[in-house]
């Protein structure tokens, strides 16, 4: 095998990888009255400020921008509820300068969600009630090498933390409404 040879089937291996990263669950051929759905605003047991209105707000535009579920604004609209809790946010320091100050740190963040059918729209069959954790971690510096402020890696780790919540959410929803 020649050396083209070989770095074409790596760059095909690592297309086919990208590709599976890109996919997603697609529910659009399923009853739009059963993918209405309703975000309540997440509660927040940690010490972090304002980190539940943030998730909040970056899941409802995941779920707008994945277009699986309707997002509507009046909780009684809608068919599916969800709700959160975030129940860890921590940051700390994981890479340290000669001076023992923090130049590298790790922020962890778990959301406990509950995913509930409306009672009043059920159609008789069994009722959805599914609940879980989702957690997401990173790390970042705003002092060596790719420079990130902590506010702008608070926003990456919360968005790639809701896109984990949809895709917990679609996968519930493929197992009560297959």
């Amino acid at each position: 095998m020649t050396i083209a040879q070989r770095v074409c089937i790596l760059c095909v291996i690592a297309a086919q990888g990208t590709c599976r990263l890109l996919q997603h669950t697609d529910l659009s051929d399923r009853d739009p009255a059963t993918r209405t759905i309703f975000v309540h605003n997440f509660s927040n047991e940690t010490f972090q400020p304002d980190v539940q209105a943030e998730i909040t707000d970056w899941l409802k535009k995941e779920l707008s921008r994945r277009d699986n579920f309707k997002v509507v604004s009046n909780r009684e609209d809608a068919r599916i509820w969800v709700y959160g809790e975030v129940v860890v946010f921590s940051k700390e320091g994981r890479m340290y300068d000669n001076f023992r100050n923090p130049t590298r740190y790790e922020m962890l963040t778990t959301v406990h969600i509950k995913m509930r059918e409306n009672p009043a729209r059920s159609t008789g069959g069994p009722l959805l009630d599914k609940s879980g954790e989702v957690t997401q971690t990173i790390q970042f510096s705003e002092k060596e090498g790719y420079k990130e402020p902590e506010f702008q890696a608070r926003q990456r780790m919360l968005r790639i933390l809701a896109s984990k919540i949809s895709d917990a959410l679609e996968s519930e929803y493929l197992e009560w409404h297959p």
